[in-house]
């Protein structure tokens, strides 16, 4: 029997740090319509991506045993 596992993956602050930069290079890009930030956004989306697609997939490989005490110890 196999039971469908969900793996969350959270933002830390880093994560909104980078985000925050990479809305500022996006607006940059788009207010000057300068080439070459629009392939740095380029490259900060796929770092994005890239970065949440291999932490998913290694989340998704560890195997996951729950062991249960002998016995319990009440106080």
């Amino acid at each position: 029997m196999s039971q469908k596992r969900s793996s969350r993956i959270t933002m830390g602050p880093g994560g909104i740090v980078y985000l925050l930069i990479t809305s500022l290079i996006l607006g940059a890009s788009i207010y000057t319509q300068a080439n070459l930030l629009f392939w740095g956004f380029g490259l900060m989306i796929d770092g994005l991506i890239s970065s949440v697609g291999i932490a998913w997939y290694s989340l998704r490989q560890i195997p996951i045993n729950c062991l249960l005490p002998l016995h319990g110890v009440v106080g």
